[in-house]
């Protein structure tokens, strides 16, 4: 969106390939378990494809190498990748970055920039920023922990990419998600046909669940990109101003 320019992708079609596996359940292929099908062509990364992660086994899925680029002025890095997943209880995968030290020639401990703990039926984007990372050398990781007693289908992995670009406001949602993030899935953008069943203006906004209701028990934020706010003066305001329809049960809000 808006001119991000891709500088590394991996979707897995080719299999492993240079990325790697820390002794088991993580494999690479078609899934039959689970979400049942990548998100984009035949094959994703899932911590077993056919069935339940086991018990008690904590693996990575490791990149190869990524010298990332330098940033200027507003831009910013960001890894992007599709996930779906389904955690039992305990369980939960982690997003981590190790930066190589040149000077020494070892690599950093892995350092955790998101996670997800519990269960999401459809496939998602994920979007981490990485910009605090520009100019160096990375390798990055999807660490699945299981510490039972309970399984269950586990982590999906498709469609990884790392943009870089300059993120631009926009709040109607006619064009997508744009450069928005959402942290824990549960929210989507497109046409509603639960809810309200359309929009305030246009065809499309953003919304918990757009065809029916939200999960329970998972917490999510919708988050704008970067915005600077003029300066009001001595006499003016600056106010924040949405259309938003709402039906929360009991103990629930936004």
């Amino acid at each position: 969106a808006h001119g991000w320019v891709t500088l590394y992708s991996n979707d897995f079609e080719a299999g492993l390939g240079d990325w790697s596996i820390s002794a088991g359940v993580w494999e690479v292929g078609v899934p039959t378990a689970g979400t049942n099908s990548a998100d984009g062509g035949s094959n994703c990364a899932g911590t077993v494809l056919g069935g339940n992660y086991p018990s008690d086994a904590d693996r990575r899925l490791s990149s190869t190498p990524i010298t990332l680029q330098t940033v200027t002025g507003s831009e910013e890095l960001r890894l992007r990748f599709w996930h779906w997943f389904s955690y039992s209880s305990y369980d939960a995968g982690y997003i981590q970055v190790s930066v190589y030290d040149s000077a020494n020639a070892t690599w950093s401990d892995w350092v955790t920039k998101g996670s997800w703990d519990d269960s999401f039926g459809e496939w998602t984007l994920g979007d981490i920023d990485l910009t605090e990372y520009a100019g160096k050398k990375v390798k990055l990781g999807f660490y699945h922990i299981a510490n039972g007693p309970y399984e269950s289908t586990g982590w999906y992995i498709d469609d990884i990419e790392i943009v870089k670009g300059t993120p631009v406001f926009s709040g109607d949602f006619e064009s997508g998600q744009g450069d928005w993030i959402v942290d824990k899935v549960v929210w989507e953008v497109g046409a509603p046909t639960a809810g309200p069943g359309s929009v305030h203006g246009g065809s499309s906004c953003a919304g918990t669940v757009l065809g029916g209701n939200y999960p329970a028990s998972l917490d999510s934020r919708l988050i704008s990109p970067p915005v600077t706010l003029p300066v009001a003066g001595p006499d003016g305001e600056v106010q924040l101003r949405f259309w938003h329809w709402f039906s929360y049960s009991s103990y629930d809000a936004g």
